[in-house]
């Protein structure tokens, strides 16, 4: 398999291309059998005479594994570390891990809340290394899960 975004080729079962960081079926400017150029119309490619296929992005669904990607330049660990530092959960909404972040902001409202602020400071340890790791591996060109943790 090729992929349809910069032509590299995949493994059948890769979800991610290693060289380009999309979704392998995401675009159409190569075929994904042969790796020949398409233009945006073609149904066939003309080379090899297989079906392109195209990711269908014209449903709504909610997937809690969605993959994160690295942005161009890189967010930097270090602004999420000391985002969530601030307040817990930003770095990971800086990031790109919004509903993680939200999670982590309201969780530790409450724990602190209940504990009359004795949860203050693990909680804020742990949201502080998990915005720090999660920026680490996204600065790498590493995709990250919606809500992966460390």
């Amino acid at each position: 398999m090729f992929c349809r975004n910069c032509a590299s080729q995949l493994n059948d079962k890769a979800e991610v291309c290693m060289s380009c960081g999309l979704k392998p079926l995401n675009e159409n400017k190569y075929c994904q059998e042969c790796g020949a150029e398409t233009s945006d119309k073609q149904e066939i490619c003309i080379k090899c005479g297989c079906r392109l296929q195209k990711l269908n992005n014209t449903s709504f669904s909610i997937d809690n594994n969605e993959l994160i990607y690295p942005s161009e330049p890189p967010k930097s660990s270090a602004t999420a570390t000391l985002l969530s530092c601030f307040v817990p959960g930003v770095g990971q909404i800086y990031l790109g891990q919004t509903a993680k972040g939200l999670a982590w902001l309201g969780g530790s409202v409450l724990l602190t809340t209940m504990t009359a602020g004795l949860a203050a400071i693990p909680i804020w340890i742990a949201v502080m290394v998990d915005a720090n790791l999660i920026g680490q591996k996204l600065q790498k060109g590493q995709p990250v899960q919606q809500w992966e943790f460390f």
